[in-house]
């Protein structure tokens, strides 16, 4: 009798045995298809360099907004299969599923025939399903402006996910640089702050913003040379040489509620920028109001000392907003 126990007990414990080796081979058979573990948490300065070409630098750290977005959330309508990875809780599910963090970087070349850009995913989870649906021609749609490389997303290895693409720039932008920016750039790139849910600057000393303008422009089949010649253009084609640098950092501090510290560097003579400024910005709290439902608190100011437009900015509203748009993008609404 015993000795049957024992031979009944040992063949379950060749059975689980084996039913364990076998999902574990099943999970990493799935992991080397789909990406399913978790990827590292890998720097974008390991596969996006920066130099003096660099215009425009853009960090957003995922897991920090997700944290205080957390009761915005848990009040959209997600459908139950969102629920299925594993957890009882759509939350749980974005987060582990959402990158680490995304990095973005414009470089304007210096023969300004057009600026590469540069989109740096830090992904957690399914990057090789992310790689394989991020083609060429699925970004040539989504994005046509972009002269996407034909290669589409690269994952060079789990958790760094890199997609490239040009702008061009059109040619009536060189002599407004060459003209208003005789001495070229500054010698060293901008440092972007890491410790923001979100961090952006801009980098002005060579001109950057008229090339960027060139590319919007350009982008939406707009005549750019028209534009800076018009009443409008042209007063804003003399007051961007004012602007060396811009810095903005921006988080939550509740579902609700973002602030803002924007910063931009000026010459000596900034302050006719920030009078400038002054008279539009009334239209900014307004149209924030009117377009998405949000209350902006604050407006600029000028640090003569250190010949700076400042502004800290206080955003409420951020709940609803999330809430109705998401709400209205699963519904297949726009």
């Amino acid at each position: 009798m015993k000795k049957g126990c024992l031979i009944g007990i040992a063949i379950l414990a060749m059975m689980l045995v084996i039913v364990a080796i076998s999902l574990v081979v099943i999970f990493y058979a799935v992991d080397r298809r789909v990406g399913l573990s978790t990827a590292p948490d890998i720097p974008w300065t390991d596969y996006v360099p920066i130099s003096t070409e660099t215009a425009v630098q853009v960090k957003v750290n995922i897991p920090l907004l997700l944290r205080n977005l957390k009761p915005a959330l848990e009040k959209v309508p997600f459908p139950k299969w969102v629920t299925l990875y594993g957890t009882a809780s759509p939350n749980v599910t974005i987060e582990n599923v959402l990158p680490h963090s995304i990095f973005a970087a414009l470089n304007i070349r210096p023969d300004l025939t057009n600026g590469n850009l540069t989109v740096f995913v830090n992904e957690r989870r399914f990057g090789k399903v992310m790689a394989e649906m991020l083609t060429y021609d699925f970004l040539s749609r989504t994005i046509p402006q972009v002269k996407w490389n034909t290669e589409g997303a690269i994952l060079h290895q789990r958790g760094a996910l890199t997609i490239n693409g040009t702008l061009p720039i059109p040619q009536d932008v060189e002599p407004v640089i060459q003209e208003k920016w005789p001495a070229g750039g500054g010698a060293e790139p901008l440092s972007l702050d890491s410790n923001p849910m979100i961090a952006a600057c801009v980098d002005n000393r060579a001109g950057q913003l008229v090339a960027i303008a060139g590319m919007m422009l350009t982008a939406q089949n707009q005549d750019f040379k028209a534009l800076a010649e018009s009443g409008y253009g042209a007063m804003a084609m003399g007051l961007l040489p004012e602007i060396h640098t811009i810095h903005l950092a921006a988080s939550l501090t509740d579902a609700d509620t973002a602030q803002i510290n924007l910063r931009a560097n000026t010459t000596q003579n900034g302050q006719s920028l920030f009078l400038l400024l002054s008279g539009f910005w009334p239209m900014v709290p307004q149209n924030a109001q009117t377009k998405w439902g949000l209350t902006v608190e604050g407006e600029p100011a000028w640090d003569a000392a250190q010949h700076a437009i400042v502004a800290d900015l206080k955003i409420t509203g951020i709940e609803n907003l999330v809430v109705s748009r998401l709400t209205a993008a699963l519904a297949g609404r726009e």
